[in-house]
């Protein structure tokens, strides 16, 4: 989506009109903060799942839980915040692709990590259900970063090119 984004900028006439006024930066960039910021517990929870510190996992899983949330709640701002619908222009169906695309990513991890939250307090939890959640912490960290550049290419351009 991203290098389809960057064709399309270089390459259509009229990237994104001149009445349209370019994305609100406030909800991506504090989508992008918390994304980078939950790495930190992501962390914290990864190692205390390879040391089978049930009492941390839990705690730490039960956070990332209501952050998930949140980073799904946010994404639906950031489509808000581009000011223009996916079907006005080559600039908008390119930058939705870009955010839908990444919001089946957000929503798997969202699914994953409310399903292994309520798998820690299971009474048939396994010891290989905690190691598991280093499994899922691999998977947070490539979803964080990944955001990082893709929302500098979706939100950030529309800055620096003209109509």
């Amino acid at each position: 989506c991203a290098m389809t984004y960057l064709y399309l900028r270089v390459t259509v006439g009229q990237w994104a009109p001149a009445y349209a006024p370019a994305p609100n930066l406030t909800a991506p960039a504090v989508q992008v903060a918390l994304m980078v910021a939950s790495n930190i517990p992501m962390v914290l929870i990864d190692r205390a799942a390879r040391r089978l510190d049930l009492a941390t996992v839990r705690a730490g899983m039960v956070i990332m839980s209501l952050l998930v949330v949140v980073m799904c709640v946010l994404r639906g701002f950031e489509l808000v915040s581009l000011n223009v619908r996916w079907d006005h222009n080559a600039y908008g169906t390119a930058a939705w692709a870009i955010l839908v695309a990444h919001g089946t990513l957000l929503l798997v991890e969202a699914i994953e990590t409310l399903g292994q939250t309520g798998l820690m307090f299971s009474p048939n939890l396994e010891q290989r259900d905690i190691a598991a959640v280093s499994d899922g912490a691999l998977y947070w960290y490539f979803m964080t970063s990944v955001w990082v550049p893709l929302a500098a290419i979706t939100f950030l351009t529309p800055y620096f090119t003209g109509p």
